[in-house]
């Protein structure tokens, strides 16, 4: 019984572990925007015309997409093995759809470029979200 005990307690350590460290690198990813005027003033000018974004500024939304996919790929193999809670991974699955729909999103531009830099699974995943949100735009 103590053995049983101590395996649920050290379960519940993992995922909140997990939980944390999954939220704070999207904390992390979301302040690098919202606190750097340069990365503020890149963001509005990528997203509403990426052409218009100074090279400078699209060097950094291009770094930054790499961070966050790269903590996205974190969270989906904790997730998968079992250690990050099924309805925190969904709300970051719903974050990046909601980024796939963006064609002027920085994650939509830059995943074709940088997609060799995570695992299989998660890229087939992502390409996945890419997919879905292509087959639902909204034709022009």
């Amino acid at each position: 019984a103590f053995v049983g005990i101590e395996i649920t307690q050290n379960t519940h350590i993992t995922r909140a572990a997990m939980a944390a460290e999954m939220t704070g690198h999207w904390i992390e990813n979301a302040n690098a925007i919202a606190t750097d005027t340069e990365m503020a003033k890149a963001w509005v000018q990528f997203t509403s015309d990426p052409e218009s974004a100074s090279p400078e500024g699209r060097a950094k939304l291009f770094f930054w997409s790499i961070a966050g996919f790269k903590s996205g790929d974190f969270s989906f193999h904790q997730w998968q093995a079992g250690n990050l809670d099924t309805e925190l991974w969904k709300s970051t699955e719903g974050l990046l759809k909601s980024a796939f729909e963006n064609p002027n999103h920085p994650y939509t531009l830059s995943w074709p470029f940088i997609k060799d830099l995570y695992t299989s699974d998660y890229v087939e995943y992502i390409d996945s979200l890419a997919a879905s949100a292509e087959t639902t735009a909204p034709a022009e």
